[in-house]
């Protein structure tokens, strides 16, 4: 999963209940959610800054739980997609 880990209708929370949720599908599913964390390089305006925060650890998280890995772009602005369509 390509991502900028924030849950735009999570609570924000790091025990986010929707992440919470997916963890429990996967592994039931025996799903392994690779995740690659792109950052959004900047805090969003009007954006609980606690879904900023907890991002990178929730991408973290549900690979761990599932049994996969997390890969990590960094703090800086976030990458063009473009250049994950060779991965």
């Amino acid at each position: 999963m390509i991502t900028d880990g924030v849950d735009l209708y999570g609570t924000g929370e790091q025990d986010d209940p929707n992440v919470t949720r997916a963890i429990e599908h996967a592994q039931t599913s025996g799903i392994q959610v690779f995740t690659i964390y792109t950052g959004s390089g900047t805090f969003r305006r009007g954006l609980f800054p606690g879904r900023e925060y907890w991002a990178l650890p929730t991408c973290t998280n549900l690979s761990d739980q599932t049994g996969a890995e997390a890969y990590n772009s960094g703090l800086s602005p976030a990458v063009s997609s473009s250049r994950f369509w060779t991965i």
